[in-house]
């Protein structure tokens, strides 16, 4: 953004609402220009102020009042010395309240970032997850649930059949065909405690 551009967006735009969107350069021009303006503004002011004591002095008063007209000048550049003071402290105010929301605005871009980190991280270990057990990526969030607990149950049936503590005799069940094997094998589960017990 060129220097023209900043200051046409600052006369259209209040000053804080463009802020945010202004880089460290575009605000620094932008913060030299208003600096200017306002330090001119000062001078105009001051002269104007100047220039009608003065002549309000050179008309109204005789000579001997001169001492009085000076003592007025100095008191109102003093006052005036005062508002430009106030400005200043203001200024620095808007610059400091400006740092702030930078700081504040790097903050958030870093946890932003970290959010956007943990989240890819996240959607690996759910794609893993998913192709573990074989899932081809089609079944749905419920589908794919109901599939883990069908292949935990086959994995417990399998268990379940190689321990010799617990399953007796395992080949009772391989005449049977494969619909009705896991029913028995459920029911014998139920039945069937190890030796021991």
């Amino acid at each position: 953004m060129t220097r023209d551009e900043v200051i046409a967006l600052a006369k259209a735009v209040h000053l804080d609402a463009i802020m945010p969107f202004l880089s460290e350069d575009e605000i620094g021009l932008l913060m030299d220009f208003a600096a200017a303006i306002e330090a001119r503004n000062v001078e105009i002011a001051e002269y104007r102020a100047f220039e009608n004591e003065l002549r309000g002095l050179l008309g109204d008063l005789p000579l001997h009042g001169y001492a009085d007209a000076v003592r007025n000048l100095q008191e109102n550049l003093k006052s005036t010395e005062l508002r430009a003071n106030a400005n200043a402290e203001m200024f620095k105010g808007l610059q400091a309240e400006l740092h702030a929301t930078n700081n504040f605005a790097s903050c958030a871009k870093l946890e932003l970032e970290r959010v956007q980190t943990e989240r890819d991280i996240l959607l690996k270990l759910l794609v893993d997850i998913r192709f573990a057990p074989g899932d081809d990526g089609k079944r749905m969030s419920d589908e794919l649930v109901e599939y883990c607990r069908e292949l935990r149950k086959d994995v417990e049936r399998y268990r379940w059949l190689r321990d010799p503590e617990r399953c007796e005799s395992p080949g009772d069940f391989l005449n049977i065909g494969l619909l009705q094997m896991d029913a028995a094998i459920d029911a014998a589960m139920q039945t069937q405690a190890p030796h021991g017990a």
